[in-house]
């Protein structure tokens, strides 16, 4: 009897142990892989920068091992700062505002890119007829240091007009805070990125220079983060980019899901309009998620008229290639295209 007693007081606590350690959190057998929190920002409200946001609708980073927070800071110099305070990972923003940041000391680095060109319009009121009627008048753009300026200014040096001299430039906050200053009357004409160039279009204004057609190199949307990321989160960055290459493929081949997450993030309604953007941007889009050298060049050009740091840096300064060369590398490109 004893000896029963006492097999049946064994059984039992084995049976509680077990009966624990299956219901752990803790349990190496049940419990579920924690995913890798990955803060991540982006800088304007257009449609060359949908891809984290279809990869995170799409459930693209939860398949990477991901849990990816999307936050907005609206302007290439805001999401600059952000990374130099640490605050984010990693950013999808306008490259000259990393390109200068890294020429005055911060350790930051482009790792990819989908936007290798200048894409939009400066857009006016209708009584506007010509480039050369801006002169003296007001443009809006997001804020200083953004790709909304820069294209200005390329744009207005195309056509006789000095951008430092002959206009002001009048920072509205945002990309659909110029179309509001539009209307208000707050502003002559705004630099402004699909799809809200093509709402200004929409709305009876004026396309004055199609920026598009004049083929400017530039690293208009890219991927930036720190040398301390790239070198404490080497594979987390790698599946990172991994997702942002699903959500290439994702935009390339399936219109009305790309359409849809447009819409939600822009908060733009007119289906006309996104489809031009759509049309645009997937034109250019790069699907290896390359910087390319010409744009590099082309922006460096940019910065050296007023930064003496700028005159003996090569492009090879702000770039990581690894990530890029992995996916080719590894064949998740090639898999991801068939």
């Amino acid at each position: 009897m004893v000896q029963t007693s006492r097999t049946l007081k064994v059984l039992v606590l084995l049976a509680f142990f077990f009966f624990c350690w299956g219901t752990s959190n803790t349990s190496p057998l049940f419990a579920q892989e924690r995913k890798a929190p990955l803060v991540i920002c982006y800088s304007a409200l257009v449609a060359s920068q949908s891809i984290p946001w279809i990869a995170k609708e799409a459930g693209f980073f939860d398949r990477q091992g991901l849990d990816v927070r999307l936050v907005y800071f609206a302007s290439s110099s805001k999401s600059t700062a952000a990374l130099l305070s640490g605050d984010v990972d990693a950013c999808i923003t306008g490259g000259i505002g990393v390109m200068r940041a890294k020429l005055a000391g911060a350790d930051l680095y482009l790792i990819g890119g989908t936007k290798n060109q200048l894409v939009g319009s400066i857009v006016a009121n209708p009584r506007f007829k010509a480039p050369a009627d801006l002169k003296g008048k007001k443009i809006g753009i997001s804020r200083r240091g953004s790709n909304t300026e820069y294209m200005a200014k390329a744009a207005l040096l195309r056509f006789g007009l000095n951008p430092d001299r002959d206009v002001t430039f009048i920072q509205t906050g945002g990309e659909p805070e110029i179309i509001a200053a539009l209307q208000s009357g707050g502003i002559d004409a705004g630099s402004s990125i699909p799809p809200n160039n093509l709402r200004a279009l929409s709305l009876g204004f004026k396309e004055l220079i199609d920026v598009t057609s004049l083929n400017i190199p530039y690293v208009a949307t890219m991927i930036a983060t720190t040398r301390k990321t790239i070198d404490s989160k080497p594979t987390i960055l790698m599946r990172f980019v991994q997702g942002m290459a699903d959500g290439v493929h994702r935009f390339q081949t399936d219109k009305a899901y790309a359409l849809k997450v447009i819409s939600k993030y822009t908060r733009s309604p007119s289906a006309e309009d996104l489809e031009a953007a759509y049309r645009v941007e997937g034109g250019i889009m790069d699907r290896g998620l390359n910087v390319h050298r010409d744009a590099l060049q082309a922006t460096l050009e940019e910065i050296r008229k007023d930064t003496p740091q700028a005159a003996q840096a090569k492009i090879e300064d702000f770039v990581d290639f690894r990530f890029v060369n992995e996916l080719k590398q590894s064949g998740y490109l090639d898999r991801l295209w068939k």
